[in-house]
């Protein structure tokens, strides 16, 4: 069987899963869409058609890229255009919950797909704003979809070959969104206590 392999996508690592998946959804409007499997190595990458050979993604991906970065989703607002307090955290009070998925379905496409998977609709913590999902990991002064702005606004096509080749070479200062697995703190191999350091952030690819 023809087929790609997106060596640099490995399945153990949830963000190599979630940029398998994202291969797909920057397809997904396109007349025809790659199939995704997992090698039988033992650490599996993904695969997809001979048809979607690396340049034919970074091009989808790049166009996808364009789009993401002005969309209502990843830039909170009122209806009067104001933003809203601690969009960037996703950190949403009731009426700006309500306004937030409204205004992203305008949008239409994806951004009313992200909107909905970012927050849920009826959800607050204790101070009575939105909980985000289980996809933000950032925490502290780190801010969810400023940092997610910035890296769709800097990625590179070159950073984008590289993530899909690999191996990751960690080698860009863009921020990364901690879905790496190596950006989780039991890896950190070192002989003192890791929580009174600051954490480096990277993106995963470049």
């Amino acid at each position: 069987m023809n087929e790609v392999h997106l060596t640099g996508l490995e399945g153990t690592n949830p963000l190599g899963f979630l940029a398998a998946v994202g291969v797909q959804v920057a397809f997904d409007t396109a007349p025809d869409q790659p199939r995704l499997w997992w090698s039988d190595d033992i650490t599996p990458h993904a695969v997809v058609d001979a048809d979607f050979d690396i340049g034919r993604i970074v091009d989808r991906a790049l166009a996808a890229v364009g789009q993401w970065v002005q969309a209502s989703a990843l830039t909170p607002r009122r209806p009067d255009g104001a933003a809203m307090p601690k969009g960037d955290e996703l950190k949403l009070t009731p009426q700006d919950l309500r306004a937030y998925p409204s205004r992203a379905r305008d949008d239409g496409g994806a951004g009313a797909q992200l909107s909905a998977a970012l927050v849920a609709e009826g959800s607050l913590d204790k101070q009575g704003v939105a909980k985000p999902t289980d996809l933000y990991f950032t925490a502290g002064q780190q801010k969810f979809l400023q940092m997610t702005r910035h890296v769709l606004g800097n990625v590179s096509r070159t950073d984008l070959i590289a993530g899909l080749q690999g191996p990751w070479g960690y080698a860009s200062n863009l921020p990364s969104l901690m879905w790496d697995v190596s950006d989780d703190r039991v890896y950190a191999l070192i002989a003192e206590d890791p929580s009174k350091d600051e954490r480096v952030f990277r993106v995963s690819c470049g």
